[in-house]
C-alpha cells in the first residue's frame, strides 16, 4: 500500500508519500520503494552528504521487521547553492525530490501484510538560514 504524511516542524510544511513498484512481493523477491519528498516553497534540505561536516544531513533510515532486510537505499544528485549566509556552496535538495529503498523479503517469510517503519532526517532551510 501506499503511505502519505504531513509534517510541520518550525514553520516549514514537508508532505511525503510512498510509491512502491508492485502492490505484492513474493517471499525471496526484492522490492523497489520510493519517498517523494515535497518541501515548502523556496526551502531546501541539506544532501545525505553535505560540504560541510557541521550541517545535518537528509537520512532516510528504514527500520524492516524480521525476514525483510533494507538491501539498499538511494539518494538523488544534489544541486549545488550559494545562500546568502555562506561563502561556501552547499550540496542540498530543492523542493521537490525522492528517495529509494530496496527491500529483500527472505525465502521463509510468511505470506501477510507487514509494516516497515522508516525515518527521515532532515535540516530544512530557506536563503535566509
Amino acid at each position: 500500500s501506499v503511505a502519505t504524511a504531513q509534517a510541520q516542524r518550525g514553520g516549514i510544511q514537508v508532505d511525503t508519500v510512498w510509491t512502491l513498484e508492485a502492490d505484492a512481493v513474493h517471499p525471496g523477491e526484492s522490492i523497489k520503494v520510493a519517498l517523494e519528498v515535497k518541501l515548502q516553497e523556496k526551502f531546501h534540505v541539506h544532501s545525505h552528504k553535505p560540504l560541510d561536516p557541521l550541517l545535518i544531513p537528509t537520512v532516510l533510515s528504514v527500520e524492516p521487521p524480521a525476514g525483510i532486510t533494507l538491501a539498499g537505499t538511494a539518494y538523488p544528485e544534489p544541486i549545488l547553492i550559494q545562500n546568502n549566509f555562506s561563502t561556501e556552496k552547499l550540496a542540498v535538495y530543492e523542493e521537490q525530490f525522492a528517495l529509494g529503498a530496496l527491500l529483500s523479503v527472505a525465502p521463509d517469510v510468511a505470506p501477510g501484510a507487514y509494516t516497515v517503519p522508516a525515518r527521515l532526517n532532515y535540516q530544512a532551510c530557506d536563503d535566509s538560514n
